[in-house]
């Protein structure tokens, strides 16, 4: 089963200038086990979206059929890595 994680990817180029823009891609999947942030169309998306100057935060949450997955569980994991963008130092 997935354990929750979250990737942020960027163009290095980009964030040495300062600070990037966020796209948060959440996958669909159904909730179910056989779909993941590695396995679903939208992988494709990052390195366009990278490439265009964006940071990327990718998000693997709990399936229903996980421990602690379901409601709660699933939306707290997507909520969690939102929380992670405030830990991420940035310019103001």
């Amino acid at each position: 089963p997935p354990e929750p994680w979250t990737h942020l990817r960027g163009s290095s180029g980009e964030a040495k200038q300062g600070t990037l823009p966020v796209v948060v891609l959440i996958h669909g999947g159904f909730w179910k086990q056989r779909w993941t942030a590695d396995n679903t169309p939208i992988t494709g998306l990052v390195p366009d979206l990278a490439a265009r100057g964006f940071a990327v935060l990718e998000v693997e949450y709990r399936r229903r059929d996980d421990e602690g997955g379901g409601w709660p569980g699933t939306n707290n994991d997507c909520l969690a890595a939102l929380d992670l963008l405030s830990t991420i130092p940035h310019e103001k």
